[in-house]
């Protein structure tokens, strides 16, 4: 991506001008054949202002892509010029520049500065300039040539030009651009020797463009937008030579990429055996194509998360293409109504387009339409129908839309990156991607197009900074992961310690206990003797902000470490099974956990190291636990309430002793005890709500729903299903017919959600505390939706059950609402 920087950096130093009539280039006579990376503007001064307003720009400048970077800008304002410049940038060491300025005298003037000194070289005279800020030192040399200035932040770039003087000659391809190209404009040298392409500063095919490349810059607010042409030579196997045959097309490929995939290449390619011939030419090598490949139209690849697909678009579709390539001509899986084949040569694709990719490695094939599309992966399949049903495809997306305004309508090869502030830059290139702030939610796009023309490539590149716009919402699925057995818990998620990101924990039907990534790898699988009672909690047991997973099976109390091994003496077995659901109390947030669970009428409590807590008295109740103890602190004090199958409700203190006197039993609702209004809340079979308060007094409210009702109370809210209709807050919702989850809520940057799945329909639903459906919901889903606020971007993401043995990633885009409360 260090392309995108070389541009970024170009941008900035030059300003929008009128074109130039001078096509003599007096300057031009101090650059030689070791300048890779030119700059040409009309007026120094502007360059200066539109470095020091740029936000973007500094952004690259403070994070320290190069090393010297902010030290050579702040030379610049050392600098005052008035006249037209070049700027010669070179590599002096590893990810360390410097520049060479070359201006007319009489419109320039440099800063006064602490020190000055002189020397002569080959009877020249160097000025030396030594400015002092923040107890460092930052130098300039210049020296007088002809009524030529040259600037520079290093002596030897100043020596050598004095050296070569008398032989200085710029390359002729040089000079030639120069003649049709006009200020305002970049230069950049393509060939292998270039510490542009050396570093990655740009695509290594580009070295076949041409020796030199030049582009004009179209500056606008929160664009930039970079034109120009690259000229073509048959005789060489160049990558552009691949589609001198090709007339461009309006690209099909992005009604079926997904918007959340990344590293996307699109290719047009018409003339397929011009295409191959030049193929051979670059590889070296004679390679007939398969007939299957005879009538492509179109060729894309992408990413999800580190996996590359590829899409190949046909003009005709034929029937047989997939028993040539498919298994058994028969699909190995289905989803969603797209069956799934497995190929029967893995290879074959990779090699017949090789010029396209470093490695693409594929084991499976989807039909879609007109199109095939390849995986390694079945789930990435997967990923890629659900965003088809959602809608949510690169040619749907907002950015791309906005893209698309900058380019032409057909391409021959357009290449498309979109990042938010998930995006983590690695290396110098990448810095123009990234958020400027954490709390910058734009959309940063990079879009590079080329356009066959008869004798050339015109060339477009496109940098934007898009706001999300106010009615955007939605959802994208981001992956999708298959179990061996169908899901029995989960999935939930869990937080990594180490990199606090989310990952997935889920259990299958057969007690296998999966951990996996939040790009979908799983990081450990580990055999249980039972299931999952109640929900896994995490505990830091040490206190050393390392996180294990705490829960109890049917017959077992265990705690595992991130890498799924049992944690002694937490591995505790316990003979005729039965356990309850596991409670983890922490009284005073201080890490002295209480782990407290039933086994039929006792009831076990221990702390931190694993023993038995001998000041807790409550050791017998007259019944089992119908559900997880509970621990409620109001006004400082502690209540642990046990809520038996018998209807007993124990509310007592941390020793065990009674604390709220309460009624014989209750005839308790299949829905949990919580706290609502400071008030120990439930609701009966009568459809009442009932409430306790600490001092024991009981009050009852009807709420007119049947015995089947179900509830949650967190947040201080209480939310009410009755068959198909949901309420909360004076308001309802009227769902579709179906078999409901219990209602769940969660709370997010001070915003409450309200989830719910139609299990019978499989249809997952998000509201709003006010009841009000998100957009792009209902979702595919056949399980309780867990919901979380990524630790990368801060963006929301949920985990739903997909079908028995599969599960599904999606991304929520907020705000936007549907209205269908009452």
């Amino acid at each position: 991506m260090k392309s995108y920087l070389i541009i970024l950096t170009a941008l900035f130093l030059v300003h929008c001008t009128p074109k130039t009539t001078d096509k003599e280039q007096p300057l031009l006579t101090y650059l030689s054949n070791q300048d890779d990376f030119i700059i040409r503007t009309a007026h120094l001064n502007q360059l200066k202002a539109n470095l020091s307003n740029n936000s973007q720009f500094l952004n690259f400048v403070n994070k320290g892509a190069f090393k010297n970077t902010q030290q050579r800008i702040e030379l610049l304002q050392k600098i005052d010029v008035n006249a037209k410049a070049l700027i010669s940038i070179r590599e002096i060491g590893k990810e360390d520049i410097d520049f060479l300025i070359i201006t007319e005298l009489s419109q320039s003037t440099l800063a006064p500065s602490d020190q000055i000194s002189s020397k002569t070289y080959q009877e020249l005279v160097i000025e030396k300039r030594i400015y002092t800020s923040k107890q460092k030192e930052e130098i300039l040399y210049s020296v007088v040539l002809n009524e030529t200035l040259l600037i520079s932040s290093s002596q030897l770039l100043i020596e050598n030009t004095i050296r070569n003087k008398s032989q200085q000659i710029a390359p002729e391809s040089l000079n030639e651009l120069f003649k049709v190209t006009e200020d305002n404009s970049v230069y950049f040298k393509l060939d292998a020797g270039s510490f542009l392409l050396k570093n990655n500063f740009y695509p290594s095919f580009t070295n076949s463009f041409g020796k030199w490349g030049a582009l004009r810059i179209d500056l606008a607010n929160k664009k930039m937008a970079f034109h120009g042409f690259n000229s073509r030579n048959d005789s060489l196997p160049y990558f552009l030579n691949l589609f001198k045959a090709s007339k461009p097309i309006v690209l099909k490929s992005p009604n079926y990429i997904p918007e959340v995939a990344s590293s996307i290449k699109m290719y047009a390619i018409e003339d397929l055996e011009q295409f191959n011939s030049t193929q051979n030419k670059i590889k070296n090598r004679e390679l007939v194509l398969d007939t299957i490949f005879n009538k492509v139209e179109e060729i894309a690849t992408f990413k999800l998360k580190e996996n590359a697909l590829a899409l190949i678009h046909f003009t005709t579709f034929e029937p047989d293409y997939l028993s040539k390539i498919a298994e058994n001509n028969t699909p190995e899986t289905e989803y969603r109504d797209y069956p799934i084949y497995r190929l029967n040569n893995a290879s074959l694709l990779e090699n017949s387009f090789s010029s396209l990719w470093d490695e693409l490695e594929v084991n499976y094939v989807m039909p879609i339409a007109q199109s095939l599309l390849f995986s390694k992966d079945v789930n990435d399949l997967r990923t890629v129908i659900g965003n088809l049903n959602t809608g949510t495809t690169l040619g749907n997306s907002p950015s791309f839309t906005s893209t698309k305004a900058s380019l032409a309508e057909a391409s021959t090869v357009l290449f498309y990156e979109a990042q938010t502030n998930s995006f983590n830059p690695k290396k110098a290139g990448d810095y123009f991607l990234a958020a400027n702030k954490k709390e910058d939610k734009n959309t940063k796009v990079f879009a590079s197009q080329w356009v066959g023309d008869q004798d050339f490539f015109h060339q477009h590149l496109v940098f934007l900074d898009l706001q999300p716009k106010k009615d955007q919402g939605g959802v994208s699925p981001l992956l999708n992961l298959q179990l061996e057995n169908p899901i029995s818990y989960g999935p939930q998620w869990v937080k990594n310690h180490i990199n606090k990101k989310q990952e997935i924990l889920v259990q299958d039907n057969q007690n296998q206990l999966y951990l996996f990534d939040n790009s979908g790898k799983l990081l450990w699988k580990k055999q249980l003797q039972g299931a999952i009672q109640g929900k896994v909690s995490q505990v830091d047991l040490y206190k050393n902000g390392r996180l294990q997973l705490a829960f109890t099976t049917t017959n077992q109390w265990l705690i595992l470490d991130r890498n799924g091994n049992e944690v002694p003496p937490f591995n505790k077995t316990f003979k005729d099974g039965n356990l309850s659901p596991l409670a983890v109390f922490d009284y005073d947030n201080r890490k002295e956990y209480r782990f407290v669970f039933g086994q039929g009428k006792d009831i076990y409590m221990y702390d931190r190291n694993a023993k038995s807590v001998n000041g807790f008295k409550y050791k017998k109740t007259k019944s089992s636990l119908l559900e997880a103890p509970k621990h409620f602190k109001i006004k400082g004090d502690d209540y642990l309430v046990f809520k038996g199958i018998d209807g007993s409700v124990a509310i007592l203190n941390r020793t065990g002793k009674t604390r709220v006197k309460t009624a014989a039993n209750y005839s308790f609702s299949d829905n949990e005890i919580a706290l609502l209004d400071q008030q120990f809340s439930f609701t009966d079979l009568q459809g009442n709500l009932l409430q306790i308060n600490t001092e024991g007094k009981e009050s009852k409210r009807p709420l007119k729903v049947n015995a089947a009702h179900k509830t949650v109370m967190k947040y201080n809210q209480l939310v009410v299903l009755e068959d198909n209709v949901l309420y909360s807050k004076g308001k309802k919702a009227v769902l579709d017919y179906g078999i409901y989850t219990p209602p769940n809520t969660f709370k997010i940057n001070q915003q409450i959600y309200i989830s719910i799945t139609d299990t019978q329909n499989k249809k997952g639903y998000l509201f709003d505390s006010e009841l009000t459906m998100l957009s792009g919901f209902p979702v595919y889903g056949s399980g309780e939706i867990d919901l979380v606020e990524s630790s990368e971007n801060g963006v929301l993401n949920f985990v739903i059950k997909d079908k028995e043995n599969s599960l599904v990633v999606y991304r929520l885009k907020e705000p936007k609402t549907i209205n269908k409360s009452q």
